[in-house]
């Protein structure tokens, strides 16, 4: 088995739909278009690895340009999980960032997500307890 990464391109959606359908990290706000915009304007941050031409993880990052950068939605497959795969995208966008000098970036991980806040301080971020995320939550869809 070869995994993969490459750039997310427009004609990912519905794998990385299903597998974020999957993984239960799909939102009510995902759709094929915020996907489009989401992804022309953090082109070359989101990624996608793939076994044989099938999605089989993803990573989103964006960032302001200067200070900060955001890594989101980190997700693998179930049968592809504890093979390095969502360690290899995470630092690819690492990499990327540290090539534009961003010099702070951020995970998003739910609380109870111990495999992902495990990933994540495997890879040299720290949970802190200085910060809170701070939310207005999800907006009912406008019809």
């Amino acid at each position: 088995m070869t995994i993969n990464l490459r750039e997310t391109r427009e004609d990912d959606f519905e794998g990385i739909a299903a597998l974020l359908r999957d993984t239960k990290l799909i939102d009510p706000y995902f759709s094929s278009d915020k996907f489009v915009k989401m992804l022309a304007r953090n082109s070359g941050y989101c990624y996608v690895a793939e076994d044989n031409g099938k999605i089989v993880g993803s990573a989103f990052a964006t960032h302001d340009g200067a200070f900060r950068g955001h890594i989101q939605k980190v997700a693998v497959a179930q049968e592809y999980r504890r093979q390095g795969v969502a360690s290899r995208l995470v630092e690819t966008i690492v990499e990327r960032f540290e090539g534009i000098e961003i010099p702070l970036i951020f995970a998003h991980a739910d609380k109870t997500n111990e495999a992902s806040i495990g990933l994540l301080k495997s890879l040299g971020f720290e949970v802190r307890d200085t910060h809170y995320l701070i939310d207005r939550g999800y907006k009912p869809k406008k019809l």
